[in-house]
């Protein structure tokens, strides 16, 4: 199954453990704005999407090509695919 950005996002945002509230104040926008920009009913603009990565502190390639089979496949390790960095993944 191939994941669209919205979900991307998402499962970032959940991986570094903000909140919705958190990455919509950070952006400039109500929750609810930035959870249609999760749920692909608002389309997520390059602007939007450099400003996204911005917040996560990963790189828009990063953001852009993110496959969570390979968070969970390099759990061992403690590497989230370059987005999760001196946390622990879930289930550690």
């Amino acid at each position: 199954m191939n994941i669209n950005l919205g979900q991307k996002v998402r499962q970032i945002r959940e991986l570094k453990g903000y909140s919705q509230e958190y990455i919509a104040s950070k952006m400039g926008v109500s929750q609810r704005a930035y959870s249609k920009m999760e749920n692909n009913e608002t389309r997520l603009d390059s602007n939007k999407i450099s400003r996204i990565a911005e917040i996560f502190e990963i790189e828009l390639d990063t953001l852009l090509n993110f496959d969570s089979k390979n968070v969970f496949n390099q759990k061992n390790n403690n590497i989230a695919n370059g987005v999760v960095h001196n946390q622990q993944l879930i289930n550690d």
